[in-house]
């Protein structure tokens, strides 16, 4: 799948973290949400994507700084927000409506809103699917059905191999290959209108149709599709929204509270 689409221009990220993120139905405190390790971002908007990597500052100077901090987050959301609303760019996630943004939004409060923005004008191929169907699909069975690189690292031993210095160049390739997987497939399935993926046991992969290219919003307002099942509600458009229902409705009572002045200081006398 090298096929280059049309004039759009598209990039794509994925997120490595120290841990996982806490459950749509869980009320994580300020401490709960794990540290980011590593962002990798593929932009393409020529024959050659241009691939960055945001992590800690000054890592390859020896940095005993491992994680990803506030101001290094921050920048990179405006980075989106350059992207998105400025220069026209199409954002691709796989599954990062429920994970990549709300993990965001709750590291850098200051930038809520902004991430609500990019989340629901952003393009989420696996929520595309489950907005259709009621079914989320993995990335490593459409890219195995569409015969793209598999990655080699399991994500659950990414922090581990992240303290060790020797080893995180594997890690960024990790992330790489993710975000790379997931703006191919992407661009495939906005100008193909389907995917394929490789379900375990079966032989031959399975196609899911797309009609068009959803935005999140777009897709919000999709009927809901009939399940002859009741899924896990983590897997559900509304466990994967909800965050940003929920943060949207403090940011509007935040805005509306008055402004709490001091009081005013009698004069000193002297």
């Amino acid at each position: 799948m090298t096929e280059q689409y049309g004039v759009h221009k598209w990039l794509a990220f994925d997120i490595e973290t120290d841990g996982p993120i806490p459950l749509h139905n869980e009320v994580p405190g300020p401490h709960d949400w794990p540290r980011i390790l590593c962002i990798g971002v593929v932009e393409n908007y020529s024959s050659e994507p241009v691939k960055l990597v945001y992590n800690a500052p000054a890592l390859a100077q020896g940095s005993e700084t491992t994680e990803l901090h506030v101001d290094g987050i921050r920048s990179f959301i405006d980075y989106l927000w350059q992207k998105q609303a400025k220069e026209g760019y199409r954002i691709a996630t796989w599954s990062g409506t429920g994970s990549d943004f709300r993990l965001l939004a709750a590291l850098v409060p200051d930038r809520a809103q902004r991430v609500i923005d990019l989340a629901l004008a952003h393009f989420d191929v696996p929520f595309m699917g489950l907005c259709l169907t009621g079914m989320m699909v993995g990335l490593d069975a459409v890219a195995k059905a569409h015969s793209l690189s598999q990655k080699v690292l399991k994500s659950k031993d990414v922090p581990a191999m992240w303290k060790k210095p020797e080893l995180r160049s594997l890690v960024l390739d990790h992330v790489m290959l993710d975000a790379y997987n997931t703006l191919l497939i992407a661009q495939h399935v906005c100008y193909e209108h389907k995917f394929w993926w490789k379900q375990a046991g079966k032989p031959k992969p399975r196609a899911m149709h797309i009609p068009q290219c959803y935005s999140v919003q777009e897709a919000l307002k999709l009927p809901l599709p009939f399940t002859p099942y009741k899924p896990d509600y983590q897997y559900t458009r509304a466990g994967c929204a909800a965050w940003m229902k929920g943060l949207q409705r403090r940011l509007t009572q935040d805005s509306k509270r008055p402004v709490q002045l001091l009081p005013q200081r009698s004069p000193i006398k002297v």
